[in-house]
């Protein structure tokens, strides 16, 4: 049996003692990625046939000139050699409680790593010396052999060498974790270093434990690098002579898709739509772009857009009675027709007040609706495909807070978590959650003061390992601030771990922040005159010595910015300057 299919009881046994690094634990995991040392090479290639082990180094000489790779006589690459993984995903066993408490587990797979030291380097040919010749008819297969198999053939020969010499210099940190549900998008879950790894026979094991609310249908798991320095191309994706206010996106069928609103326009203001034609679209050229989708908007309306079935959905505040009424709006493109045609629309309630900013998520597969009409007001649909207000339902999410600004909302399997700004009696960042499975009312959910915040921009809510983690912006000491609650459950912000990402009093680094995983571990994208991207070496960072960052652009200026993450890397939509009014701008991260 494969090391990564073990018995779901050997499963829960890794993931539980995994749970200290990987869930609850509260250092970066970083893994010690120094080379082999040269003496202990050469006294492991003298304990085998000299011969042997000089034909394996020729036949890996001989890959590695294939990729213009010289090694000097330590066995050490002559030149630089990228450090980055290959990103291969597999799917590891896993077990959900009736919690939704989930263990995950699987065995490490980095391809060319024999010795399981998460770094491919020429000590991996001791394992081919050890074992060459041998088969799945060897006795020690199974418990030793089947480190070395790395073409997965059944046999240990010299073609083995062939993934050392593909993946040299490989560096592992350790592993990204994702899941989706059913009908959902692949997103990330978090992430387990590689020293959380646990010796079992001839392999390495490792164990990941989500906190209740990761009721998923399918997992998967890819190998991530340490180093998280990129480089950067930045395109814009909008010429039209108009401004924009909004800006928001997801990931839909594997590709980023966003909505903007488009005003200034006469008479009207409109919403546009953009999806990728590829995962990682490079230039403007690679994506399709729906530039009036005929909606009316209220100027400095909001706009929000979700993935729900495999489709995009838009929710967004129509003006078309105004003054007399505005109503919140939802739409879901149905076909490929392009422009307006291609989209189903219908309105879910009739509001008094602009409510300028509102969320949209999905619950259990469910469109999931959240804005502040005097107190936090949601709206469910009864169906992943609404067609009418008779199609939702509505509650009060919080009547205590009359000024939760800027909601930010997101869903776990049934429970929902939101954030968003308050002003009394001072100004403050609010948290709200739901206590119960099926939420029906004011009485299902927790809401409290979290911490004193002074911030012109909305906070960014995201889980990781299925815990609610804030990312807001604070004037007052120009400073990022992350936190994290302590449980899934948190009654009070006395729960919560609290520090400072950056603070440079008198800087606008704080400004538009926008955040989410990026390969497993968070990362936050901010600044005006120069965007910056900060990241951290694991899941749950205690200061801000554990982040790190990288300057993207110098001139950003942005309106406001939506951070998301492709196969683990970071793309980085915003509203740009471009001469008099705004443009959108694409900023995607490319591992170097």
């Amino acid at each position: 049996m494969p090391l990564q299919h073990r018995a779901i009881g050997k499963l829960l046994a890794i993931a539980l003692l995994c749970v200290s690094a990987t869930a609850c634990g509260r250092s970066p995991g970083r893994i010690d990625n120094s080379t082999a040392d040269p003496a202990s090479l050469q006294q492991a290639m003298a304990a085998h046939d000299p011969a042997v082990m000089d034909q394996l180094r020729s036949e890996l000489e001989r890959v590695l000139a294939q990729r213009g790779i010289e090694l000097d006589a330590a066995g050490q690459p002559l030149r630089s050699v990228s450090a980055i993984p290959k990103l291969v995903y597999r799917q590891p066993g896993w077990f959900s409680d009736f919690n939704g408490d989930t263990a995950v587990g699987w065995a490490h797979y980095q391809q060319g790593d024999y010795d399981l030291n998460g770094e491919v380097n020429i000590s991996d040919l001791t394992p081919v010396g050890i074992h060459l010749g041998k088969s799945t008819a060897s006795p020690d297969w199974l418990t030793a052999a089947v480190v070395a198999d790395g073409d997965g053939n059944g046999e240990i020969n010299i073609a083995d060498v062939t993934p050392i010499g593909q993946n040299f210099a490989a560096r592992v940190s350790g592993y990204m974790v994702q899941a989706r549900e059913a009908s959902g998008e692949w997103h990330e879950v978090g992430f387990a270093p590689m020293e959380s790894g646990i010796k079992s026979g001839p392999g390495l094991e490792f164990g990941y434990f989500a906190n209740g609310g990761e009721v998923e249908a399918d997992w998967r798991v890819a190998p991530v690098a340490g180093v998280r320095e990129f480089s950067w191309k930045r395109y814009a994706l909008t010429t039209q002579d108009f401004q924009h206010f909004d800006v928001q996106g997801c990931i839909v069928d594997g590709r980023p898709a966003l909505v903007y609103e488009r005003y200034g326009l006469t008479p009207d203001t409109h919403d546009g739509f953009a999806i990728a034609a590829v995962a990682r679209p490079q230039s403007a050229a690679d994506w399709y772009l729906e530039d009036d989708l005929g909606h009316f908007l209220y100027d400095n309306s909001p706009v929000a857009i979700a993935s729900v079935d495999g489709k995009p959905a838009i929710a967004y505040v129509d003006y078309s009675a105004a003054p007399v009424s505005f109503a919140v709006m939802y739409s879901r493109r149905d076909s490929a027709v392009a422009g307006p045609a291609g989209w189903s629309t219908h309105q879910v309630t009739s509001l008094s007040a602009n409510p300028v900013r509102l969320a949209l998520t999905v619950r259990e597969g469910r469109p999931y609706i959240l804005f502040n009409n005097s107190g936090l007001e949601a709206w469910q649909a009864n169906t992943a495909q609404p067609s009418g207000p008779a199609d939702w339902s509505a509650y009060s999410a919080a009547p205590g807070f009359n000024d939760f600004r800027s909601p930010q909302c997101i869903a776990s399997g049934p429970w929902l978590f939101s954030c968003g700004l308050g002003v009394t009696p001072a100004p403050y960042l609010l948290f709200n959650r739901s206590t119960v499975v099926a939420p029906n009312g004011s009485g299902s959910f927790s809401e409290y003061l979290l911490t004193p915040v002074d911030s012109a921009y909305p906070p960014r809510l995201m889980l990781i390992a299925g815990l609610p983690c804030v990312v807001v912006s604070d004037a007052t000491s120009s400073s990022l601030q992350f936190l994290q609650a302590g449980s899934r459950t948190s009654a009070s912000a006395a729960s919560w771990f609290q520090h400072a990402i950056v603070a440079q009093p008198g800087s606008d680094l704080h400004w538009e922040p926008a955040a989410a995983l990026v390969g497993g571990r968070p990362a936050v994208a901010s600044g005006y005159n120069e965007l910056r991207l900060y990241w951290t070496g694991g899941q749950f960072p205690d200061n801000s010595d554990q982040w790190s960052s990288q300057p993207v652009d110098d001139s950003a200026e942005p309106f406001d910015r939506v951070l998301l993450a492709l196969d683990g890397l970071p793309l980085v939509l915003e509203l740009g300057s471009g001469g008099a009014n705004s443009q959108v701008v694409v900023n995607i991260g490319n591992e170097q």
